[in-house]
């Protein structure tokens, strides 16, 4: 076997006597090459056909490259509505797995509808216009809502109308005294409307079988509510916590250790709904931190003592 060069110049005589490589004439096979004629004859034949495939690839990636951009522009109105998507993305809040709430003026109007038949009255109408923007911003389930209203301007309907509007969907409310619950119970008694309490040694199961909870705050603050409540959700979307006399939380939290940090309740995301007729506005930004509310809560105030 010849040595790699010997072998690579007859090769190279052997491309030469077909005539695949061309000598120069004053150049013979066995005589000294001129390495640099060789590539040089090359690159004569080989340039041409690759300036013109460089450019074509190059018109292409242009051509495809304006495309993009024209499929990717949008309109002044398109972009201003995703700007106003994004800006508004974490402002609202929807619970997971349940459908979208009607407009808001059809729920106002079954929510009054609810009203009537609840108080029995044949032409119901809003204590106020606080209690109506309330009530549609707690059925709207999208903001936390702290409704600071006075005593007997309708309250506790903002806890019990949704109850008989949403089927398959789970409130709690939690009172902060047991005088409270029992108030509730009479309460709801009277008006025929179904709940079940909450209470570790008396009925530590959640059945799920109505869609209102009551539990008083020192229940709500156990290990085994907490259990209960994350095992009932699973079967049935808990979608909002109501909490009565929510002052209690920023008057009471410095000697009644389970109204201190009260903002683990909602050990899930859910819709917060603070009630009290006693909040000043002074104290309106200390109860929303107490019960970790979203920046964007929805206030509503009337005037109280």
């Amino acid at each position: 076997m010849l040595p790699y060069k010997e072998a690579q110049a007859c090769h190279f005589d052997e491309l030469v006597d077909k005539g695949v490589i061309k000598l120069p004439k004053s150049q013979k096979t066995g005589s000294v090459i001129d390495e640099d004629s060789v590539v040089a004859k090359l690159l004569e034949k080989i340039l041409p056909a690759l300036k013109e495939m460089v450019q074509t690839t190059v018109a292409e990636a242009v051509k495809n490259t304006l495309r993009v951009g024209e499929d990717r522009s949008k309109s002044k109105d398109e972009e201003e509505y995703e700007d106003e998507d994004e800006d508004n993305e974490d402002l609202y809040w929807t619970p997971p797995h349940i459908p979208t709430p009607p407009p808001i003026e059809t729920l106002g109007k079954q929510a009054l509808d609810k009203i009537g038949g609840l108080l029995k009255l044949t032409k119901p109408s809003w204590s106020c216009d606080e209690q109506r923007l309330a009530m549609e911003a707690v059925l709207e389930l999208k903001k936390d809502v702290m409704a600071i209203m006075c005593t007997g301007s309708g309250k506790s309907i903002l806890m019990i109308i949704p109850l008989l509007l949403e089927k398959n969907k789970v409130t709690i409310s939690i009172l902060p005294l047991k005088s409270l619950l029992s108030d509730y119970r009479w309460k709801l008694d009277e008006q025929g409307v179904p709940y079940e309490v909450f209470h570790s040694q008396k009925s530590p199961k959640l059945t799920g079988h109505c869609n209102l909870v009551l539990v008083t705050i020192n229940q709500a603050r156990s290990q085994r509510w907490r259990q209960e409540l994350a095992e009932l959700n699973e079967r049935i979307p808990v979608v909002r916590t109501v909490f009565d006399e929510g002052h209690y939380a920023i008057t009471d939290n410095d000697w009644r250790r389970v109204l201190d940090m009260v903002h683990d309740l909602r050990q899930f995301p859910m819709q917060m709904v603070i009630l009290s007729a006693t909040i000043p506005p002074k104290s309106e930004a200390f109860t929303k931190e107490a019960f970790g509310l979203s920046c964007d809560t929805i206030v509503v105030r009337m005037c109280t003592s």
